[in-house]
């Protein structure tokens, strides 16, 4: 699994930015953004900024990824995720069954999957299908 790292830009030329996130440094491609400044909070992902993020979607990500530390030294982790405490998770909307017909609908088509993995072409029109 890759994952992205929320990093603060110290310093940058438009293309490449010096950038910090939990006291470590490293070069970065800031390229693909529009107009990077110093300060501004960035998602990372192998050497190059993807995203501008906000300060608190950065805490968010920052939080999670010294949770999944914790969690695998086998130290408590709620403190880092404090945002899914006391809630029910949400799945994406790609994930959620199918209120009609419980089958895991995919996106932007008219297919279904069911729960034994066979897919299903929704009759016209969206309506659900019939099938288990």
């Amino acid at each position: 699994m890759c994952l992205g790292l929320p990093m603060t830009i110290i310093e940058t030329d438009g293309i490449s930015a010096l950038c910090e996130f939990r006291g470590k440094r490293r070069l970065v491609w800031v390229f693909l953004l529009s107009g990077p400044i110093a300060g501004a909070k960035v998602l990372v992902h192998v050497d190059t900024a993807v995203r501008l993020l906000d300060d608190e979607e950065a805490q968010l990500i920052g939080d999670a990824i010294e949770g999944i530390g914790a969690a695998l030294s086998e130290e408590d982790c709620d403190r880092f995720f404090a945002d899914l405490i006391d809630r029910e998770p949400k799945l994406p909307v790609h994930l959620r069954l199918d209120q009609a017909c419980g089958h895991l609908r995919h996106p932007n088509t008219n297919r279904v999957t069911n729960t034994d993995l066979k897919e299903t072409t929704v009759e016209a029109g969206g309506q659900a299908c019939d099938s288990r």
